[in-house]
């Protein structure tokens, strides 16, 4: 159990104009759930890839995302949320003109990602 502030954890740069933050999982003391906040700036993506034995929860919470799971894509405005089934490709990138955030919710310590 735990409380806090997003400001104040650790950033990292997981891909090219994005910068995330782990806001739930092992390291904060979990044991089944993992929580990452991602800014994606305009122009730029969390690339095609997939979860071996997976789901992902994604909450856009700021602005708009152009979502792909699979071969849908759809345009999704704060507050909305993407449900992606384990094994599927899904994608999330910033088309408009402005930073958008979403928050990955796995349910699982020990996320796993393959790109594609």
């Amino acid at each position: 159990m735990g409380f806090y502030q997003h400001d104040g954890l650790e950033t990292f740069a997981p891909w090219p104009g994005c910068v995330a933050r782990q806001v739930v999982g092992k390291e904060l003391g979990a044991a089944s759930v993992t929580a990452l906040e991602v800014i994606i700036e305009p122009g730029s993506e969390i690339p095609l890839h997939i979860h071996p034995g997976h789901e992902e929860d994604i909450l856009i919470v700021l602005g708009t995302a152009t979502c792909v799971i699979g071969e849908a894509i759809q345009d999704l405005e704060a507050p909305a949320t993407m449900l992606v089934p384990k094994d599927i490709a899904h994608q999330v990138r910033n088309e408009s003109n402005t930073p958008i955030k979403v928050i990955g919710i796995f349910p699982t310590v020990d996320v796993a990602r393959r790109y594609v």
